[in-house]
């Protein structure tokens, strides 16, 4: 015989409250239901020590000598992250180049970097920090296109303003190419990030910014 649910269950009465109603009532239902529920914040899940340690073939208490918890492993992973992404930039940065040339290579490698590991830059830039933003293993990065607009002849306090909206402006471009990728862009994600950075530095220094392109 099929399973029955009984009459006082809870998802018989689920059932009995939504048979009252008719069809587009249970769709208006059903669609608010899926609506909170896509539109709860979710950030990168960060995975057991017992799920690692399947994953590794080893017993959780070998992943204990050196992991006290997930958020520990979850550190590691974002500080070796940052690294490689810092190594990335370093690479392509030219310390005799002016500022706004080197703005524009950094800038560069980081949508580069993001394009080929899209799985790590959400895991740095599209999730929450595990750490104080201050005290992060990325804000060297920040500090860095600070120091790169104070070149361009821009006041300390006013140049830490524009680096954070460069940032956040170039970070988003990147991340909206990621995700959005069938969108009717008129430039590629290269040209796009070009564009957000000069137009920064026009509006940092009220020039023009050298010609790339």
């Amino acid at each position: 015989m099929g399973e029955h649910l009984s009459s006082d269950s809870p998802a018989a009465r689920a059932r009995s409250v939504n048979a009252r109603g008719d069809g587009e009532r249970l769709r208006a239902d059903l669609l608010q239901c899926a609506t909170q529920m896509l539109a709860a914040p979710r950030g990168v899940e960060i995975p057991s020590l017992r799920a690692v340690a399947r994953a590794a073939g080893v017993t959780p208490s070998a992943v204990y000598l050196h992991f006290d918890s997930g958020e520990d492993l979850a550190r590691q992973v974002i500080a070796g992250h940052f690294a490689d992404l810092r190594a990335h930039l370093r690479a392509v940065d030219d310390v005799f180049a002016s500022g706004e040339r080197r703005l524009l290579a950094i800038s560069a490698a980081l949508a580069a970097w993001a394009q080929e590991r899209p799985g790590a830059y959400q895991v740095l830039f599209e999730s929450p920090d595990l750490s104080s933003p201050e005290d992060g293993p990325g804000i060297d990065l920040l500090d860095l296109l600070t120091d790169l607009i104070a070149d361009l002849d821009v006041e300390s306090a006013d140049a830490r303003r524009r680096a954070l909206l460069l940032w956040s402006a170039v970070h988003g471009v990147i991340s909206l190419h990621l995700h959005k990728p069938d969108a009717p862009w008129v430039g590629s994600i290269d040209d796009d990030v070009e564009d957000v950075v000069r137009a920064i530095v026009r509006s940092a220094t009220g020039t023009g910014g050298a010609s790339g392109r």
